[in-house]
């Protein structure tokens, strides 16, 4: 078969002049302009003397005048002594304002009480019911937008004799055991060579890391808005201000991809650092919910704690089968039986969120969208790979939310909040699809592979492109190798090497830019150059175990 033949990726400009003042843009990328709200700009110069001339002023004022401002100023400083101020400390609680809380929503709607679940399927903890706020109109949505756009790409034609259904095998996806889904991260960089990077590409993603460890909070989290961290130096800070819990999952989730956790590499300290600041931030219910990252966040950091604590107890048992006397990390905080009740309470909390029609959105119980599907899908596929009960009725209701936003030949395109196909969307209902057991010779995965093709990766839309290379690498073949290398290629030559940038991406027309800014574009960057270790392709040996989800 010839080698399909597209235009080399446009490289992105990632110089963009940092604005005079901070802001903050509320309601999503594509609502049409609105009035920006400014925060901190207010100076008050106190070195300007009282003049004598000042001082008359005062004096010729009318009595009633005077009487009128002294009363004034009484009054604001009743208010200020009245009111009261609910600040809570950062380490523990992400929000900055209680009232975002999921807790503390209205009545319209509640978690369904009638939830229940066999003890032998699931073991929920005991939560209060859920008061949740329909909608929020003036709050970010972290992704809201980032797949229901066109791909900017340079499109890879399909050769003419190209039939992916006699290129596919019949091998499906296995959840296996935690040492076989997480082997590639243990030895990196032969996985890394055996599976399509470069060495170019290996230290782009040790530039990253070491990008993203300077650039975390003196608590261990990190914020999307990079004028909050203690860099302060660097362009393109994102908007979103209130979405630490999932900016702080976001940038841990590379450095797990790696092998790098708080009991072993480079970056111990950091990863400890971030994994406690989520362990102090998650409520008592599981949510990691947050008001500008919503249960984005909630999904983000969910498959955190899943991968840390899958990669700490294979750790512990390895320690133990080798009768190690070597001393581990030692952090009660951070032991691999806090990790899993953290992730347990995580997760009990997705599957009580989930809509009765199968999907996940912004708000717990909200009628779903594919874009937050695909985190709860990925939180849960790690739970079930670290051994955590993961109900099958959630699986099965998840199963009909991607039917009813299907569309196309064997149901393989795949829309937002309906069946109209977008590229985004459509990877990640195909990834979706594969951890369900959709296997590689599927008529739905193959077609969804040949549309996926037709597009090509995107050189601006790196949450298209993070989803749409995981499909292409579980798959295989020519196509992923056209597509790894041109890919590849692209994001080595357009990170950053200068300054305090070094080590990170930025592009400026990508759709999730403004909200996420450099820190979103570095990490998400960062997790498609470490595909080739992350996880083993699904439809490789080393993955296979029963041919069943």
């Amino acid at each position: 078969m010839p080698t399909p033949v597209g235009p080399p990726i446009a490289r992105t400009d990632s110089s963009v002049p940092r604005p005079d003042r901070p802001q903050i843009r509320f309601g999503p990328p594509d609502a049409g302009a609105s009035p920006p709200v400014f925060i901190g700009d207010v100076q008050v110069d106190d070195d300007v003397p009282f003049q004598e001339d000042e001082l008359a002023v005062i004096r010729k004022m009318p009595s009633w005048l005077v009487s009128l401002c002294v009363h004034m100023a009484a009054l604001i400083l009743l208010a200020l002594l009245i009111v009261p101020v609910r600040i809570r400390p950062l380490p523990l609680q992400l929000s900055l304002n209680s009232e975002s809380r999921p807790e503390d929503f209205d009545d319209d709607l509640r978690l369904d009480a009638s939830f229940e679940l066999s003890a032998d399927e699931f073991s929920p903890i005991d939560l209060a019911p859920l008061e949740l706020q329909p909608e929020l109109p003036d709050q970010t949505a972290l992704f809201e937008s980032l797949v229901d756009t066109s791909v900017d790409s340079g499109e890879v034609p399909l050769a003419q004799t190209t039939d992916l259904f006699a290129e596919v095998g019949s091998v499906s996806l296995s959840v296996g055991a935690v040492d076989a889904a997480f082997a590639g991260r243990e030895a990196r960089r032969a996985n890394a060579v055996a599976n399509g990077a470069s060495a170019a590409s290996e230290e782009a993603v040790d530039l990253a890391l070491r990008w993203l460890a300077d650039h975390q909070n003196s608590d261990g989290s990190w914020n999307f808005d990079l004028r909050r961290c203690r860099c302060g130096r660097c362009g393109n800070p994102g908007s979103a201000v209130f979405a630490q819990n999932g900016a702080t999952g976001l940038a841990l989730l590379p450095f797990l991809g790696a092998g790098e956790t708080h009991l072993r590499g480079n970056h111990r300290a950091t990863v400890a650092k971030g994994l406690r600041y989520l362990l102090r931030s998650q409520e008592s219910n599981g949510s990691f919910w947050d008001r500008n990252g919503t249960m984005y966040s909630h999904g983000i950091a969910t498959l955190a704690i899943c991968e840390a604590y899958a990669m700490s107890a294979e750790w512990d048992e390895a320690q133990y089968q080798r009768k190690s006397t070597d001393k581990p990390f030692q952090d009660p905080e951070l032991s691999s039986d806090r990790l899993r009740e953290a992730a347990r309470r995580a997760i009990n909390f997705t599957v009580r969120a989930q809509h009765v029609a199968g999907g996940w959105r912004y708000q717990p119980q909200q009628a779903g969208d594919t874009s937050v599907v695909g985190w709860q899908a990925m939180g849960l596929t790690s739970a079930k790979l670290t051994g955590l009960p993961v109900p099958d009725e959630t699986l099965t209701k998840m199963d009909q939310f991607l039917d009813s936003v299907s569309s196309g030949e064997y149901n393989s395109l795949y829309g937002y909040t309906n069946s109209i196909a977008q590229p985004g969307t459509t990877a990640i209902g195909l990834l979706c699809r594969m951890y369900r057991g959709w296997g590689k010779h599927d008529p739905g995965i193959a077609r969804g592979i040949e549309y996926l093709v037709r597009q090509g990766p995107s050189a601006n839309n790196v949450y298209y492109d993070y989803y749409a290379t995981q499909v292409m690498h579980h798959v295989g073949g020519p196509h992923w190798d056209d597509w790894n290398r041109r890919l590849r290629d692209h994001l080595v030559e357009t990170q950053s090497r200068r300054g305090s940038e070094k080590g990170s991406w930025y592009f400026r027309n990508d759709h999730g830019s403004s909200v996420g800014g450099r820190l979103y574009i570095t990490a998400m960057s960062a997790m498609i150059l470490e595909v080739y270790y992350r996880h083993m392709p699904i439809y490789s040996e080393q993955a296979v175990g029963d041919d069943r989800l």
